[in-house]
């Protein structure tokens, strides 16, 4: 998962008898000179030790149509289909395809090089929110109508919006033939999870048992409509049936394996997904975790910063939200949001239309604290009052109508400074900027847009512009992930990377399709 972080073999003098055979030429600029260029383009160096003379390919070496790679990318972010982009660009599928494969190396090339310092870098406060988006993909056989589900882990910045990272339950280098003869030979068909060899993977027998336990759960699935407390509960419910509480999914008779690569148990893309940012931000002075309601959410988070939260510079919170409401029906309760906001104020002596930014924050605090307050006052219990306990968000927004907290790591602090503390945190608490990352993924990537049909029925439907190889979902999100990220610009003219501090000004996109990682050289 951080394997695109570690920094590329460079380019070296390749007499082997040579000082400066093993000393790159990025690194080392003064031990080499520009020596012109091959007939392709490809920088030419010169060792200045014993003279001999080698070339250095660049990004778009070999490229027939170098030019066409930035028109791919343009159209790729812009919900266009792979055939329009054919029709569009000129090309055939296969050099449609051969070009998304670039463009994903050099994403995540352009990335490294940026993110790689990340965990020297002291944050001093990043508020994370955490959710799983799914992704279909088509099948292959018509004989066999069943699509492959996808899920994805992700955790955005809620101040800045950037996407630290999005990590798909799928691994692509893995041939399943192979896998499933090594797990028969290694007995994992027999053993635990826990005790296999390839634990971590989706195995036939799996398929198998899961099927028949998604049987038994069907029943709790809920309908849209229902209020926030009925939908928290039937999760519960959920996650209950289940022999492992950190058991995220199961797949039905309406799902499949996919035919190349792996899927990986969700459960183990979600605590690699935690144990990367922990990696990625390890110095950062101060994290707060915003999930989602999600199996295997906390278990992972927990794993991952367990420190933090025993030494009090991590906290995580469970946040619920009713995300099937109708627009009147989230116009309302915004509404009503408003009216106990201008009460509040009212009653605090403030004139609601002459209220200063500062004045409604704290007034928010304040009717948070009172919330929490009667929460531990009326608590029995001497450790622990508020642990899990769902608090209702007094103040919810139009994109997140109905909402519900819940804290996580309670560590039986309830001074006066520690409430205020956590009705500031209760009330910052939100799902907003990865969700909104992921309503970006929908609307702009057409090969992961939102299935026209109900989930379940969907699993039987084939889908005009889902992909059909697995591997593309991750590299498409890996490429929008970075798109996003540096040159995205919202409504305040700056992109996520400017807001988190990490950029002076929005990158172009031809940076990232013509980034080259050599390009530090030494002098003509």
């Amino acid at each position: 998962m951080a394997a695109f972080l570690r920094i590329p073999e460079g380019h070296s003098c390749p007499n082997a008898a040579c000082l400066n055979h093993e000393q790159a030429t990025r690194e080392n600029p003064d031990l080499y000179r520009l020596y012109g260029k091959t007939r392709s383009g490809s920088k030419r160096f010169l060792c200045k030790k014993c003279g001999k003379t080698f070339s250095v390919p660049g990004p778009t070496t070999g490229h027939k149509k170098p030019h066409e790679n930035l028109l791919v990318f343009r159209l790729l972010v812009n919900q266009t289909p792979i055939s329009r982009i054919c029709e569009v660009a000129d090309l055939s599928y296969t050099s449609v395809y051969g070009k998304i494969d670039f463009l994903h190396r050099q994403c995540l090339r352009f990335a490294a090089e940026r993110e790689r310092q990340f965990s020297n870098t002291p944050f001093e406060r990043l508020y994370l929110c955490s959710d799983r988006q799914d992704y279909i993909v088509n099948w292959g056989d018509r004989k066999a109508r069943k699509t492959v589900q996808l899920t994805s882990a992700g955790t955005a910045d809620l101040h800045s919006g950037y996407v630290f990272a999005m990590t798909p339950n799928f691994d692509a280098t893995l041939d399943p033939e192979q896998v499933e003869t090594e797990a028969d030979g290694a007995g994992d068909n027999a053993e635990d999870p826990p005790f296999r060899r390839h634990a971590r993977l989706w195995l036939r027998s799996d398929y198998a048992a899961s099927v028949e336990r998604a049987k038994a759960t069907a029943a709790a699935s809920g309908r849209k409509g229902q209020s926030l407390d009925v939908e928290i509960q039937q999760r519960e419910v959920l996650v209950a049936a289940r022999d492992d509480l950190a058991t995220a999914e199961l797949l039905d008779e309406g799902q499949a394996l996919p035919e190349r690569g792996m899927q990986v148990h969700a459960e183990y893309g979600l605590y690699g997904h935690f144990l990367y940012l922990r990696h990625l931000l390890r110095g950062a002075r101060k994290v707060r975790f915003f999930l989602d309601q999600d199996a295997g959410m906390k278990q992972a988070c927990f794993a991952a910063f367990h420190d933090g939260v025993r030494d009090r510079w991590a906290d995580a919170f469970f946040v619920a939200i009713a995300k099937d409401r109708t627009v009147d029906e989230k116009r309302t309760a915004t509404a009503e949001a408003t009216k106990r906001l201008e009460q509040a104020l009212t009653a605090r002596g403030l004139d609601p239309a002459k209220a200063t930014p500062t004045e409604v924050r704290r007034v928010k605090v304040a009717v948070m604290r009172e919330r929490i307050q009667a929460i531990t006052d009326a608590s029995p219990e001497e450790r622990g009052r508020l642990d899990s306990k769902w608090v209702d968000h007094p103040f919810p927004t139009m994109a997140e109508p109905e909402k519900k907290v819940a804290l996580l790591t309670d560590l039986n602090g309830y001074d006066d400074d520690d409430l205020d503390r956590l009705a500031h945190l209760f009330n910052r608490a939100s799902l907003h900027a990865i969700d909104r990352f992921f309503m970006l993924v929908r609307r702009r990537l057409r090969l992961l847009e939102r299935p026209i049909s109900p989930t379940r029925r969907a699993r039987r439907v084939w889908h005009g512009y889902a992909p059909y190889d697995p591997a593309m979902v991750g590299k498409c999100l890996d490429i929008f992930r970075v798109w996003y990220n540096w040159c995205f610009m919202g409504e305040d003219g700056l992109t996520p990377a400017e807001r988190l501090g990490v950029a002076k000004g929005k990158a172009r996109m031809e940076d990232i399709v013509y980034f080259d990682p050599n390009a530090k050289a030494p002098a003509d």
